[in-house]
This record gives structure tokens, sequence and C-alpha cells, in this order.
């Protein structure tokens, strides 16, 4: 193995600078590279960053490589910036893995946690427009029907704007 370690952090960025409250779609990874005696890495590199279900093992759920020029060992690459995501990526707990050239992957892989723009998600603030809701165990196969038995929209907005810590 060339390198022996990276150091990383990760955080969920808006592209460009939109100024439409869009969606993030890349994740900023930024880290160091140093060889095995602890010297800064330098020159091109081929980065593959991948996300998995497991700390260790398993299949990749996403893979993306990109080729990555270092600054005495320092690198920022956009996630998601050559491969999008899949939609259902982030569904549950998800690790990162990173490999360098032709080296194995670095381990032990990285848990990927919330930043502060994922946290303001569990807040609904503006329009929504979902396919179907489910309030209480009722469904409704679009936003404007509703079931016989379930109370008016304007009542079932107070109900859920109580039950909201």
């Amino acid at each position: 193995m060339r390198f022996r370690n990276l150091f990383m952090s990760a955080a969920l960025m808006a592209m460009g600078g939109q100024a439409d409250a869009a969606i993030p779609t890349t994740i900023t990874e930024q880290g160091r590279l140093l060889n095995m005696d602890g010297t800064s890495a330098t020159g091109t590199i081929n980065m593959t960053s991948s996300v998995y279900a497991n700390a260790a093992g398993g299949t990749a759920l996403w893979t993306e490589t990109q080729s990555v020029t270092l600054d005495d060992g320092y690198f920022t690459v956009q996630l998601g910036s050559m491969a999008a995501f899949p939609v259902s990526l982030w569904d549950g707990t998800r690790y990162i893995g990173v490999q360098i050239d032709k080296d194995s992957e670095m381990m032990p892989r990285a848990a990927i946690s919330s930043v502060p723009y994922a946290l303001v998600a569990n807040e609904v603030s503006g329009d929504i427009h979902p396919r179907s809701v489910t309030v209480n165990g009722v469904r409704s196969s679009s936003p404007t029907a509703r079931s016989p038995s379930a109370p008016a929209p304007a009542a079932l907005w107070v109900r859920l704007a109580r039950s909201v810590p």
C-alpha cells in the first residue's frame, strides 16, 4: 500500500450558490493524503469513493472515480459530480470508502453523518408536492383526495402542528 493515511471531512454544499432553495446534489469531501513515510503526497491521483451499507465488507451502493490534483497532500472533490447519487442511497446508516489509484481501499471506512443542511430537512417550509400522504395510518393517494372518515384538511393540519415538538 503506497499511502498511509487519509484525513477527511465531508459536508453537504449547495451547488454554485443557486438563489432558488434547490436541494444540493453533491457532497464536498476534503482531506489530506500522506505517503507511508508520513510526507504529503503530491501529483495527480485517481480517487475512487464508494458508499456502503456496512462498515466492512459488502457491495458498494454507489461509486465514483475522479482525477484529483493534490496540493501538499490536500484535496477537495465534489462527490456526486461524476455519478449522480441514487435516490435510495441515503436510506439508513452509510459508510464511505476511499481507494487511491490501484491501492486497496483504505480501512476503516468512515461513517457518514448529518450536516446542518440535512438536519433542516426534518422541517417543512414552503410548498410540498407528495404523490401520497399518510397521517395516523390514513393514506391519501393524492394530496387533494381524502378518506371519507378523515377530518377536513384544516382540522388535520391543526392535529399535525400540535404533534410536532
